[in-house]
């Protein structure tokens, strides 16, 4: 799962972090101590040869740490090509490991032949990646935009957009949610009663918010939730709520901050982990969205909910037989489940 830095950006995924640190390794091997250390198979990337292309990593490395609205046109330029900057480093890599040891690829019986092969895989697999990886094209497409002294006043100045979304927001929260008459309606009026005398309790914003929501007005229901994260923003439970409002709204990376932030402060969550799955598979996240099903299952093994998006997105991934073990834990707890039925009708 890739995450967003505070600038809105895609952060480089774990195995892109890997590619690159590799990418500047050779220089490691040039000092004796690190081949003693390492073992005579460094020998064949113990050259200067390497260093050219590790030079190019390294400018990139350090222009992620430059990433920010300040960097100039070099950095900004850079990084845009950095997928390109990274493949040329490695095929420069691969190109010079081939040509300084010819004898030892086309002799298997040579010392360094196993060496020389595993080190030439993890270059073209590394190239592989970084061609095919969709999370590495989004990492290198964004960078922070440029602030210019033009947008530093725009910023200071009242947004027209902001200024009607705090009107709309401020007419939400006064608006009743409930029809007069109703028992919904003397909830509400208990409180709007108790936020009159205590307008800072989260929780009453809380409550509000959920009665909205059980009340089908989504939109209301969200501005309500906010209210409550200002005023606790550790509330893991508003956090987890916040993620699924916003997942149903179609704001999938909004809904994915705060639901890793409401699994990171209440990891025995059942419901945090639950929606943070459902978001990570509408951010076609499947292999996070199978592990945070298999958290829900670990805390509670009843949640049949978890056991069918688990099902479902197995049978997605080709794990047909696994799937199938899902479902049967569904009818396990429930046997006329119609939705288990039906899948496992549909998969034979």
């Amino acid at each position: 799962m890739q995450s967003i830095n505070r600038f809105g950006c895609a952060e480089p995924t774990t195995w892109l972090w890997l590619i690159l640190f590799y990418g500047i390794s050779h220089v490691l091997y040039l000092m004796p101590v690190i081949r003693q250390m390492l073992g005579p198979w460094t020998e064949v990337v113990a050259s200067t040869y390497y260093l050219f292309g590790d030079l190019f990593i390294a400018v990139l490395l350090y222009t992620w740490f430059n990433r920010i609205p300040e960097a100039g046109a070099f950095f900004r330029a850079y990084w845009r090509y950095g997928r390109w900057v990274t493949l040329v480093a490695y095929l420069w890599s691969a190109i010079w490991l081939v040509w300084l040891n010819q004898s030892a690829l086309l002799r298997t019986n040579h010392r360094n032949f196993w060496a020389v092969a595993v080190l030439l895989a993890i270059d073209l697999l590394a190239m592989i990646y970084l061609l095919k990886s969709k999370a590495v094209k989004a990492t290198f497409a964004e960078f922070p935009k440029p602030l210019t002294v033009k947008a530093a006043e725009e910023s200071e100045a009242p947004n027209p957009a902001e200024l009607r979304a705090k009107v709309i927001a401020a007419a939400l929260i006064e608006a009743p949610i409930t029809d007069p008459d109703t028992p919904e309606c003397l909830i509400e009026a208990h409180w709007r009663a108790h936020l009159a005398a205590q307008p800072s309790d989260a929780l009453a914003w809380l409550e509000l918010a959920i009665l909205a929501y059980q009340c089908h007005k989504p939109d209301q229901a969200e501005v309500l939730m906010h209210q409550s994260h200002r005023l606790d923003e550790t509330n893991p439970v508003v956090l987890r709520n916040l993620c699924e409002l916003h997942r149903q709204q179609g704001r999938v990376a909004k809904a994915l901050r705060y639901g890793l932030q409401a699994t990171e402060l209440a990891p025995k969550d059942e419901l945090a982990h639950f929606n943070l799955a459902v978001a990570l598979t509408d951010n076609k996240d499947l292999s996070n969205a199978i592990t945070h099903y298999h958290r829900v299952i670990d805390i509670n093994p009843h949640n049949t909910q978890a056991w069918l998006g688990l099902a479902v997105l197995l049978v997605q991934q080709q794990r047909v037989p696994d799937a199938f073990a899902a479902l049967d834990a569904v009818l396990l707890i429930n046997p006329d489940n119609a939705q288990a039925l039906a899948l496992k009708n549909q998969l034979g």
